[in-house]
Parts: structure tokens; sequence; C-alpha cells
């Protein structure tokens, strides 16, 4: 789905959240301190989006390849989004802010899933607003998906490879659903 400016307004803003652990290491700060911070962030994140009328956000928070950083690391991460869900939920809920997930949500913590869940059905109703969380998310592992899934359309006979076109491809994707980020 083609993303359009509204008067200069981004309908979409994908953020990467990248470096808050080097920011925090250039001061002498522990990584996760970073993280922190980064996650203190999503909230001014969301208030500005809302002021300036952005529907849509997609924060890429934390990709496959995170897995291979010290499991310390990782489980203070992974405790980092459920303080997120626990504290922001209630909001997103009164802002009228949908929550989704992108990504391999299955390889994520039981726990984690669990509150993700949560919150998803606590805000599922909402759609003035739409945030989008990349967990456990990696550009090539949502194409070999994609693939798959049509792959399976295709062996099944209700598929044609040879009538295959991005706007037919891009339907199997995550964000099939979601206007392209500006």
């Amino acid at each position: 789905m083609a993303s359009e400016m509204s008067n200069g307004i981004p309908r979409h803003v994908g953020i990467i959240m990248d470096g808050n652990g080097r920011w925090a290491k250039r001061r002498g700060k522990p990584r996760l301190h970073g993280h922190r911070n980064g996650v203190i962030n999503v909230r001014r994140v969301l208030e500005e989006a809302k002021v300036l009328g952005v529907p849509y956000i997609t924060l890429f928070a934390f990709s496959v390849e995170n897995w291979n950083r010290p499991p310390l690391e990782v489980r203070g991460l992974m405790a980092l989004l459920r303080e997120f869900l626990r504290r922001e939920t209630k909001n997103m809920v009164k802002d009228g802010i949908r929550l989704r997930v992108i990504g391999d949500f299955e390889g994520l913590p039981v726990n984690v899933q669990s509150m993700l869940s949560q919150s998803i059905e606590a805000t599922k109703h909402n759609d003035d607003r739409h945030l989008t969380l990349a967990l456990n998310y990696g550009s090539r592992a949502e194409t070999i998906e994609a693939v798959k899934r049509y792959a399976k359309l295709a062996q099944s006979g209700e598929a044609d490879p040879d009538e295959l076109n991005w706007q037919q491809f891009s339907n199997f994707l995550y964000t099939a659903d979601l206007p392209d980020p500006d």
C-alpha cells in the first residue's frame, strides 16, 4: 500500500532503534542505560506523532541478529520491552493507538509473547493511530517466509508464478496492510 504525505506530514514513519548502547558507552554508562533511554524516547515519539498527525509509527526494536548480543543484554532488552508494555498499554488504549508486532513472534520468550498478546488484544479496536513493533525481525527472514507462503499457494494451483508481481507478493509480507514508510 503506497503512503502519501498530507500537508508535508508523513503518514508512516519508521525508526530503527539503533545506537542506544553505543551512546551510553560513550558516556561511560552500561549499554542497558542507553536502551532504557531509547525506550523512554518512544513515549516522546508517540506524543509528537499525535501532535503532528502521523498515524503510523514502526519501531524496528529487536532484530533477529540481536540474539547474538550477550545474554545479559538480551534479557535486559526483553525486560525493557515488558516494562514498556506494562507502562504504555493503558496509554495506547486511551490515545487510540493500535499495537501490532511484525517478526517471528513465536521466537520471543513466552512471557514477552504473553504480554504482547495482552497489549495487542487491549488495543485491537483502536484505529486512529498505529504502532508497529518489529521484534525478532529481519527483512531476509520476512522475505523467506513470504516466499514460502506464496510457494504453497503456487504448489496447490491457487497462484500462478508467471503472473506474480510486486503488488501480489507484497501481500505476503508482514507489513501487507500497512502503508509504506515515508
